[in-house]
């Protein structure tokens, strides 16, 4: 198992600066927020309770990946710990993984909008995500990362119902009847300690994350509703004075994935299979032909 730490520039909505992330050679990855990089050894210990000890962690050599709780915490569960030499991050798998966790997170956070303080909730939602598909990675033989690490089929139910800073409408139990108890909110992913499996993370409008499992996407009806509408606006507006801008494409090109619509007839930079075809030359002329060659002095014809 490789980690290192992955920084950001901006404080995210809990006080984050930081997050440890961990992977291995099949990609499988997670990734724990950090108010502060000294909080890597906890991290540590939280990783082995939620997915188990494997049989060796690989490090930089950073103060705080080679101190002495660090050392102790392996020492107790048996378990590996292994240096890298000093200016080698190409042999650190874990490089690889916070570049693809970083533009995954880039991605998503720039098509939704959301705002730029979300991005430890979103790390910790892509790291899932990864973990949940497969790659083009030999050793995973078809197969999804989480489900070769704890060997049985992954439920991706809590991953694939919603998508990232999604409209839903969540159960309120503050609200007394009659009136409507479900309110407007976002999606920010599952939690992972908290309650049950469908337990998620909800963004309401006054910029407080709060965690539910009585949820639903709109219906189309309310997506069409003027009220509705109004009431995304004001959410949008509220969102916007209490947590900042939202990442924009403007702010990342580098990371802008191009897109392909399936759908498309025509690409400019491919050739259509009849004009292939049209290019081939004529050989018609070639069929039924005749040739002769001459041997010890007589002339032999042969058809073709």
């Amino acid at each position: 198992m490789y980690t290192d730490t992955m920084f950001a520039s901006k404080a995210s909505l809990r006080g984050n600066f930081c997050g440890q992330v961990y992977t291995n050679d099949i990609d499988f990855t997670r990734f724990y927020p950090m108010k502060d990089r000294k909080e890597m050894p906890d991290t540590l210990s939280q990783f082995f309770q939620e997915e188990g000890v494997p049989s060796q962690l690989i490090v930089d050599g950073a103060r705080e990946q080679i101190g002495q709780k660090v050392r102790r915490t392996c020492s107790d569960a048996n378990y590996g710990l292994r240096q890298l030499e000093y200016d080698t991050p190409l042999a650190n798998r874990v490089e690889m993984a916070i570049r693809e966790l970083k533009r995954g997170v880039r991605r998503m956070m720039c098509s939704s909008l959301s705002p730029l303080r979300l991005w430890d909730y979103c790390s910790q939602l892509q790291a899932r995500i990864r973990s949940s598909t497969t790659h083009n990675n030999v050793r995973l033989d078809g197969e999804v990362p989480q489900t070769l690490v704890d060997g049985t089929t992954f439920d991706i139910s809590n991953l694939a119902e919603f998508g990232w800073y999604d409209w839903i409408k969540y159960r309120d139990t503050t609200v007394s009847w009659p009136l409507d108890d479900y309110a407007l909110g976002r999606w920010l992913g599952p939690t992972p300690t908290i309650g049950n499996e469908m337990a998620m993370y909800i963004l309401k409008d006054n910029g407080e994350v709060i965690i539910r499992t009585t949820l639903r996407h709109l219906t189309e009806e309310e997506q069409q509703s003027k009220i509705e509408t109004e009431s995304k606006l004001n959410f949008n507006k509220r969102i916007k004075e209490r947590l900042g801008d939202a990442l924009s494409d403007e702010d990342l090109p580098d990371y802008i994935t191009p897109t392909f619509d399936p759908d498309s007839d025509k690409d400019s930079n491919i050739e259509s299979a009849a004009e292939v075809v049209d290019n081939i030359p004529d050989y018609d002329k070639y069929i039924a032909s005749k040739s002769s060659f001459q041997q010890k002095m007589n002339t032999y014809k042969r058809q073709q």
